[in-house]
């Protein structure tokens, strides 16, 4: 009797393992399956963010520099239009204190721009710190500050009725330099010297580069 049992329960659970192994076989090749296409569209949904913030990244260093480019430029316009300065006298009619008038009216235009793209440097310099390159972030909070010191020198300058040559071409050497430094990081960050060179290499040796 044990013997016919055993011999029962073997062909029973022969029967139930033909039954429900390929059942089986296909339920695990589904988990893994899932599993395996879970992993590859988390890897590539990681480039993808990836890629996108590189791009994000790149666009904003470049908005950055069109920024220190217009702060700059004005700050150029300003300088030029008190350098040589005269201060005309109310009553004076003459083509030279016209000129000097309109001058005056050019540097305060020049100076209300300075301030709103400093405003704007400010801006982009918070965009910077949030997606950019450390060590970009610290080049641009430099150059935030040079602009800023000066901006309060010239404040006061202006209100005690003076403007000194000097300390605007110290302030254009620092804004020179600290923009230099923020270009030869950003340089560092995107890799451009080193795509440039390998770009170099592809076009010097076309074969090797297809391999």
């Amino acid at each position: 009797m044990i013997e016919i049992a055993a011999k029962h329960a073997a062909d029973t659970g022969l029967q139930a393992w033909t039954v429900l192994g390929p059942l089986v076989g296909v339920v695990v090749g589904a988990v893994l399956g899932g599993l395996v296409q879970f992993f590859v569209t988390g890897r590539q949904e990681h480039h993808v963010r990836q890629r996108e913030l590189a791009n994000f990244r790149r666009q904003t260093y470049l908005e950055a520099l069109d920024v220190m480019e217009s702060l700059d430029r004005e700050a150029r316009r300003f300088v030029g239009s008190l350098s040589g300065r005269v201060e005309p006298d109310p009553d004076d009619q003459s083509l030279e204190a016209q000129w000097m008038r309109e001058r005056d009216k050019e540097g305060g235009e020049a100076i209300q721009e300075v301030g709103n793209w400093s405003l704007e440097l400010g801006r982009m310099l918070n965009r910077v710190l949030a997606v950019g390159d450390k060590t970009v972030g610290a080049r641009m909070v430099e150059t935030d500050q040079v602009v800023r010191d000066y901006i309060d020198l010239l404040g006061k300058q202006i209100g005690d009725g003076r403007f000194r040559g000097d300390s605007a071409r110290e302030f254009g050497r620092n804004y020179l330099a600290s923009k230099q430094a923020f270009v030869d990081a950003v340089r560092k960050d995107l890799e451009v010297d080193k795509l440039f060179k390998t770009d170099q290499a592809n076009q010097a040796h076309p074969a090797a580069s297809k391999k």
